[in-house]
């Protein structure tokens, strides 16, 4: 084999060129050797991109502009992706641009993955601050990383022309770490829900460039509270705020950031003046439980804003103690999970009140 495995040594795209690039690729792989490629071509990024789900022990962390081109629809890199997610690997993705096309294989895949409770999945769009980073760091180039030591890098998208190394934790690692980086500073979580067929009106609204909530979307949570979870958190915080105007309340929705603790505003007033709740919302995953001090620092809040009380909004579940001391306060702070959002959306699309939205 050559020290550097280049697209000379295979200069066809015929069945007996891929398969012995495909062999050579393997062998590089599977030894550790520390040997650097060159390559170019979807049929080769699809060899390379297999290899390095196949032989990734713990995770892989793919920066990418979509996954919706030819690139991502090729067969060995769609059965090397199913593959690995199967196999409960830790899989993060970052994209340039927000939407993965519904309908496609990959996206089929991931939402499938997701629906079936693969909480190792993780998909973002990056923020300009993270595009800003990542320019400055390496280029705005498209990279796979395996295990902080495989990575592929594509240093020109449309030829896929590209380079990278099996045993490599130098360059790896460096990729790795503005990957970290970047993806700390995408607030946006992205799921493709595309495999629900009710849910064609309103995936357009799920995706982070939504501009406001409407009634499919709360019918739509009214049947699919775990659906809540791909909502980013301030889209989160604007659904609550609608769900609540829609009640009847007067409300003030946050910044959303700087916000000490406090992301909407509930008014409600009656003959003797006004009553004011707090709302702090955290729209995570079930398994990251809301613990006992999150749920007293908002009673502290209260307590500060001369508020009446407290309601404690979240997508996840609350540690064992924390309902029992929340219950005995009532009056001081009230607990609200993912099904009480359900029933709220629920009866909102039951009355013939019209709807308020902004």
């Amino acid at each position: 084999m050559a020290q550097n495995l280049t697209d000379s040594n295979f200069d066809t795209d015929s069945n007996l060129d891929l398969k012995k690039y495909m062999e050579a690729i393997n062998a590089l792989a599977q030894s550790g050797s520390d040997l650097f490629f060159n390559t170019s071509g979807i049929n080769h990024a699809a060899i390379v991109m297999s290899s390095i789900f196949e032989n990734s022990e713990n995770s892989v962390k793919i920066f990418s502009g979509t996954l919706s081109g030819m690139f991502s629809q090729h067969q060995d890199y769609l059965s090397a992706l199913e593959s690995f997610i199967a196999s409960g690997k830790k899989l993060e993705i970052l994209l340039a641009k927000p939407l993965i096309e519904k309908n496609t294989t990959v996206s089929k895949i991931l939402s499938g993955s997701i629906t079936n409770k693969n909480h190792n999945i993780f998909i973002k769009k990056i923020s300009e601050q993270g595009l800003q980073f990542l320019r400055h760091e390496i280029g705005e180039y498209n990279f796979t990383v395996g295990d902080d030591r495989m990575y592929r890098i594509e240093t020109d998208v449309s030829s896929r022309k590209t380079e990278g190394c099996y045993n490599d934790r130098d360059t790896s690692n460096k990729l790795s770490d503005v990957f970290n980086k970047c993806f700390q500073l995408a607030e946006e979580e992205l799921i493709p829900l595309y495999h629900d067929q009710n849910f064609e009106k309103s995936c357009s609204i799920i995706i982070p460039d939504f501009e406001e909530i409407n009634l499919e979307l709360i019918e739509y949570f009214s049947r699919n509270p775990d659906a809540l979870q791909n909502l980013g958190s301030r889209k989160f915080e604007n659904l609550l705020d609608v769900i609540f105007r829609n009640q009847g309340y007067i409300t003030e929705l946050g910044p959303g950031w700087n916000d000490k603790g406090v992301d909407l505003r509930l008014i409600q007033k009656d003959t003797v003046g006004q009553i004011l709740t707090l709302v702090q919302a955290k729209r995570y995953k079930k398994e990251n439980a809301i613990r006992l001090d999150a749920v007293k620092a908002l009673t502290a809040t209260v307590d500060k804003q001369n508020a009446n009380r407290g309601l404690f909004v979240t997508t996840s579940r609350y540690l064992p103690g924390v309902e029992k001391w929340a219950s005995e306060q009532p009056t001081k702070i009230v607990l609200a999970k993912s099904e009480d959002i359900a029933e709220w959306c629920r009866k909102i699309t039951q009355s013939n009140m019209s709807l308020s939205f902004k």
